[in-house]
């Protein structure tokens, strides 16, 4: 049975009190964040964190968001911030999901250059900006990541009235203070459209031998749409789950197809585990829950190895009782 959203008021937890230098290795604990995948959560603990692993910077991938952090939407310091923050994605949402699954740009933001970004109303032509401050210089450098959505951005703040989440008109007046399940669904979103990224990223970082042609190109895009429902790796075209899918599937039955899609994606990458070379056995209870664990800790290890943080990983959209 899922548990009813919590209702959100102006005193949840942290609401008015930012987490500076928050650990991105956990979650923060509010209402708006959707409890993580439990394998996921795990590996997040038990993953080794030592800088010494991080691969040296000729190797390693872009350590950018394809996404905003999803905790930027939590660790807010007052419900005026949250409000550009929504606001502000809401409306260059479409536009630049769209523009990242068609080709990323590099180097992706970081995070901070969301921050800036989310937190502005943008009501300066970035073309007429003084540079000779610091504030300025982050401004205009942020305006040009993201040169497409600031115009509209700029629309949006010169009359501010609604902002559409999935068919729906939302009054940006509400913002400050949103239900707690429109604000879920939200954060929900990023952090499964952030995962699908994040592991095309690192599989395409990875995975080179899987990819030496078109015909194994393509071989290999079909096996990572299998780890998800409908096999799209697009989460913000099709309506939400009516129930946990997928990796965050409430069974052992439900959610072995994809583990074991996940699975051969990962036999691939290097220093994959050599008790994981073995299809998961579908009798055997106890060795599916400690191959799905340990599937997951080798992505989460992998991620940190290759880009120096943790990765976003799946979160569900129901709790669970």
């Amino acid at each position: 049975m899922n548990a009813k959203p919590a209702p959100y008021n102006a005193t949840a937890p942290r609401q008015n009190k930012v987490v500076s230098g928050r650990d991105k290795w956990s979650d923060i604990d509010h209402p708006f964040m959707p409890p993580m995948n439990s394998f996921f959560k795990i590996a997040l603990e038990e993953a080794k964190k030592e800088f010494l692993r991080i691969k040296h910077p000729r190797y390693k991938m872009d350590d950018g968001y394809s996404l905003p952090d999803p905790g930027l939407f939590v660790n807010v310091l007052s419900p005026q911030s949250l409000v550009k923050y929504l606001a502000n994605w809401l409306t260059c949402r479409p536009s630049w999901i769209e523009h990242v699954y068609d080709e990323r740009p590099r180097p992706l933001p970081r995070a901070q250059s969301w921050r800036d970004f989310l937190i502005s109303q943008h009501a300066q032509d970035p073309s007429n900006m003084q540079t000779s401050g610091k504030t300025s210089k982050s401004k205009a450098a942020t305006a040009l990541l993201f040169q497409k959505e600031v115009p509209v951005l700029r629309a949006l703040w010169a009359a501010p009235t609604n902002v559409h989440w999935r068919g729906k008109d939302i009054a940006i007046s509400t913002l400050d203070n949103p239900p707690a399940d429109l604000a879920r669904q939200i954060v929900y979103e990023i952090c499964e459209q952030s995962f699908r990224y994040e592991l095309l990223d690192l599989d395409e970082h990875l995975g080179r031998e899987a990819r030496k042609d078109k015909e194994a190109r393509k071989e290999r895009m079909e096996l990572l749409r299998s780890i998800f429902p409908s096999k799209s790796l697009k989460v913000w075209n099709r309506d939400l789950p009516q129930e946990n899918d997928e990796l965050n599937a409430p069974s052992f039955a439900a959610a072995l197809p994809y583990f074991e899609s996940f699975r051969k994606v990962l036999s691939m990458w290097e220093h994959f585990p050599e008790s994981l070379k073995q299809p998961f056995d579908a009798t055997g209870r106890h060795n599916i829950w400690m191959g799905m664990k340990e599937c997951c800790l080798f992505y989460v290890q992998s991620y940190f190895d290759n880009t120096g943080r943790p990765p976003i990983v799946p979160h569900l959209l129901y709790s669970v009782a």
